[in-house]
C-alpha cells in the first residue's frame, strides 16, 4: 500500500496545479476567442497536450504507456505546427507578451521540477 503513496500524492499536486492552470487560462482563452488571434506556440502546446494524454491512455491499454506517450507526443506536436503554420498564413498567431513569456517559464521550470521529482522515484522504487 505504501508503494503507490508517494506516486499518487505527486498526482495529487500535478493535478491542482493543473486545475489552477486551467482556470487562469479560462480568462486568457476568453480575449483569445475576442481578438481572434492566438500566442505563438498556443496550437503546438494544446496538440502536444492531447497527443501525451491520447498515447497514455494507448500505452495503458498495451500495458507499457512509454509506447504509447512518444508517438502520442509526436502525433501531436505535427498536427499542432501545421495548425499553427495555418492560422500563422491567416494572419492569426501573435507575439507573446512579457507576462505570458514569464508565465511559459514558469511552466516550463515546474514541469522540469516535477519530472525530476517523478524520475527520481521511479529510480529509488525500481531499486528497491
Amino acid at each position: 500500500m505504501t508503494d503507490y503513496f508517494i506516486p499518487g500524492a505527486i498526482l495529487a499536486v500535478i493535478i491542482v496545479l493543473l486545475i489552477v492552470f486551467l482556470v487562469k487560462g479560462r480568462k486568457e482563452y476568453a480575449k483569445m476567442r475576442k481578438s481572434g488571434k492566438y500566442p505563438e506556440g498556443y496550437f503546438i502546446s494544446k496538440y502536444m497536450s492531447i497527443g501525451m494524454a491520447l498515447g497514455v491512455v494507448f500505452g495503458i491499454t498495451m500495458e507499457n504507456i512509454a509506447l504509447g506517450i512518444g508517438p502520442g507526443l509526436a502525433i501531436g506536436v505535427a498536427i499542432g505546427v501545421a495548425m499553427e503554420e495555418k492560422y500563422k498564413k491567416k494572419g492569426k498567431i501573435r507575439k507573446l507578451t512579457k507576462e505570458e513569456r514569464k508565465r511559459q517559464r514558469l511552466g516550463l521550470w515546474i514541469g522540469l521540477a516535477l519530472g525530476i521529482i517523478l524520475a527520481i522515484i521511479v529510480i529509488l522504487t525500481a531499486l528497491r
